[in-house]
């Protein structure tokens, strides 16, 4: 939530409408927003609920670091295969967690081989998201559902 006030750097980022920048009509702008700011804002976001967002984001993170580490990227699990996506976090001295992060992307899988890009990198960019089981937690069930903005009704 951006807070409108003098005090606040962001006030004047632009904010794009949901709508135009997905049938191609807000070009011009983000180019302008990325010129000007390197960032913009997407608003009226359909079905977007920020608050339900930060829910399951507490909610996920306020969990074991055992049942989070089943979700993290190899770096911090060599159990799993997932690089960029899922569960991540920096630890301090003593080997505790100090800063968490779930990283989500646009694919939900990979419909590409290897052969079909230009490089490794671009291969392993594309690779699907991770998600909590749906009975992991507390209502993880809502975890997927909540952050690809996607109603558990549909």
């Amino acid at each position: 939530m951006v807070v409108e006030s003098q005090f606040n750097p962001l006030v004047d980022t632009p904010k794009l409408d949901y709508t135009k920048v997905m049938n191609g009509g807000a070009r011009e702008e983000i180019l302008q927003a990325m010129r000007d700011y390197s960032f913009f804002y997407i608003v009226n976001i359909p079905n977007f609920d920020p608050q339900a967002e930060l829910d399951v984001m507490k909610n996920f993170f306020s969990q074991n670091q055992e049942l989070k580490e089943k979700y993290a990227s190899v770096k911090n699990n060599t159990n799993n295969s997932n690089v960029l996506r899922g569960y991540g976090f920096t630890k301090n001295d003593e080997g505790q967690p100090i800063e968490e992060v779930y990283n989500i992307g646009q694919y939900e899988r990979r419909d590409i081989e290897i052969g079909d890009v230009s490089c490794r990198a671009e291969f392993v960019s594309r690779e699907p998201n991770v998600w909590p089981a749906e009975n992991d937690f507390p209502d993880s069930r809502n975890f997927q559902p909540v952050l690809s903005n996607v109603s558990n009704s549909e």
